[in-house]
C-alpha cells in the first residue's frame, strides 16, 4: 500500500515553483492530480515543466482565462521514479492582481 501526499500553494510571477517534489529515495511518486486556478482578472500562459536531473522538458504551455482551472488528472499519469525528477511550473509574467493557487496530490509507493 501506499503512502498519500499533497501540496498546495501560490505560483509567484516569472519564479518557478514546485508543483509535485521528487520522491524519497527507493520510492516511487505516481501523481495523481495537479489543479490550478487562475485568480487573476487577466490571462495566464504557464508552462508546466517535468525536471530529471539538469534536464527540463515542457509538458504543457496552456494560456488561461480568469476563473479558468487548469487541471492534470489521472488520465495524464506521471511517474517520478527517482530522486531527480519533479514537476514544476512557471508563470510567462508577473500576475496582474492575484497569483495562481495550485494544488497536487501523488502516492509514493516502493
Amino acid at each position: 500500500m501506499g503512502l498519500e501526499g499533497s501540496l498546495d500553494g501560490t505560483l509567484n510571477g516569472t519564479s518557478e515553483v514546485t508543483l509535485v517534489a521528487a520522491p524519497a529515495s527507493g520510492k516511487r511518486r505516481v501523481v495523481k492530480n495537479i489543479n490550478i486556478y487562475i485568480k487573476d482578472t487577466a490571462s495566464v500562459t504557464l508552462e508546466i515543466r517535468f525536471k530529471n536531473g539538469g534536464s527540463t522538458r515542457i509538458l504543457f504551455k496552456p494560456t488561461l482565462d480568469p476563473d479558468d482551472t487548469y487541471v492534470l488528472g489521472e488520465e495524464d499519469l506521471f511517474v517520478l521514479d527517482t530522486t531527480s525528477k519533479s514537476i514544476t511550473v512557471v508563470m510567462s509574467g508577473a500576475a496582474a492582481t492575484a497569483n495562481p493557487e495550485f494544488v497536487s496530490s501523488y502516492m509514493d509507493n516502493q
